[in-house]
C-alpha cells in the first residue's frame, strides 16, 4: 500500500476513528522504541564482571576446583569424581 492510498483511507475516515489511528501509531512508536533501546544494550565480557577474581589472595581457598569438589561431595553425597 502506498503513502498516498493510506493518506486517502485515513481521510475518509471519521475524526473518532483517526484519533484512534493517531493513537496507534503512537502506541506502536513506543512499544518499538523500547523494544530496540532493549536490544541494544551493551554486552560486558564476562572477564569485566564484578564477580570474576573475587576469590583471589583468599588464603584457605588455594585450590577453587578442589574447593568446589569438596563441597559438592558433602552437600550432594556424591562419592565419585
Amino acid at each position: 500500500m502506498k503513502l498516498e492510498e493510506i493518506k486517502k483511507d485515513f481521510d475518509s475516515l471519521p475524526d473518532k476513528a483517526q484519533q484512534e489511528v493517531i493513537d496507534y501509531i503512537k502506541f506502536l512508536k513506543q512499544l518499538y522504541s523500547v523494544r530496540l533501546k532493549a536490544n541494544q544494550t551493551k554486552k560486558i565480557a564476562i572477564s569485566k564482571e564484578q564477580f570474576i577474581g573475587m576469590w583471589k589472595g583468599h588464603k584457605n581457598i588455594t585450590d577453587s576446583i578442589a574447593w568446589v569438589r569438596d563441597i559438592r561431595k558433602s552437600e550432594w553425597n556424591i562419592n565419585n569424581e
